[in-house]
């Protein structure tokens, strides 16, 4: 069973496959600095939705985003408040039985956040 914690974590910010993947890698260093096209080849993805995926982590307080000439900047530092749930998705994501049961919530979430994405581009005329 996933922990509520854990699972609202999922539900508000790290609502894709990818991301956890990409969180995982930061953790792991977590004094890597990342650009978009860096984490791209890192998670063998393209670079539009990796790009999306950082600013959505930053946008609810996972990584830190500055700016700079090219591209934005990444950082793992993420709020109080989420260190020790991400430390429990991590836990997870690792444990084979644990991950089989979030690999299904995190598909339900994709479906999830593209319905909602496509509802909010429909624009009544």
């Amino acid at each position: 069973m996933i922990d509520e914690r854990v699972q609202f974590l999922l539900e508000q910010a790290i609502n894709t496959p990818m991301k956890p993947h990409m969180v995982l890698i930061l953790h792991e260093d977590h004094r890597a600095v990342v650009t978009p096209t860096i984490m791209a080849g890192r998670v063998c993805r393209d670079i539009w939705c990796v790009a999306q995926a950082l600013q959505e982590l930053a946008e609810d307080g996972i990584l830190v985003s500055q700016p700079s000439q090219r591209e934005p900047i990444y950082t793992y530092q993420p709020r109080d408040e989420h260190q020790e749930t991400i430390c429990q998705l991590l836990s997870y994501y690792y444990d084979p039985i644990a991950r089989n049961q979030l690999l299904p919530l995190l598909q339900e979430l994709v479906q999830y956040v593209s319905l909602h994405r496509m509802r909010s581009r429909v624009v009544v005329a």
